[in-house]
């Protein structure tokens, strides 16, 4: 007596599902983008006590070091989370660049584009008929 029935098809593969790395990968790009949002909180709460609350600002140099944990820890993680597969090189690239965007910003922005009200432009003078124009 034979337990299989030869008219029914056979499943190709296993009926549970097996799932070890693909979760672990996961979690670690969602904690990486969770520091990235962390640390893009941080510049957005900065900026906005520069403009509406200049007495409670601790100053840009404070806040990129307060940025600096959580991105570096963010960039870390999503370098972890890459693995062989095309789709997790182009998942990692978004934390990747966030945070190391966040690392780079002291750089690329300009003290003047951060405190525009303070470098406001003088304006230019017409000069008087009969000065040497230079």
């Amino acid at each position: 007596m034979v337990a299989e029935n030869r008219a029914v098809a056979k499943p190709q593969r296993p009926q549970e599902i097996v799932r070890i790395r693909v979760r672990r990968r996961h979690r670690t790009w969602m904690y990486a983008m969770i520091l990235a949002t962390l640390g893009w909180g941080a510049w957005w709460l900065s900026l906005f006590a520069h403009r509406f609350f200049p007495a409670l600002f601790p100053g840009f140099a404070v806040t990129y070091w307060v940025v600096c944990v959580p991105a570096r820890l963010g960039l870390l993680l999503a370098v972890f989370t890459i693995r062989a597969r095309k789709i997790w090189v182009l998942l990692a690239a978004v934390p990747i660049c966030s945070n190391l965007f966040l690392l780079a910003l002291p750089w690329v922005l300009d003290e003047s584009l951060l405190d525009p009200r303070e470098t406001a432009p003088t304006p230019i003078s017409e000069p008087a008929p009969g000065d040497p124009v230079s």
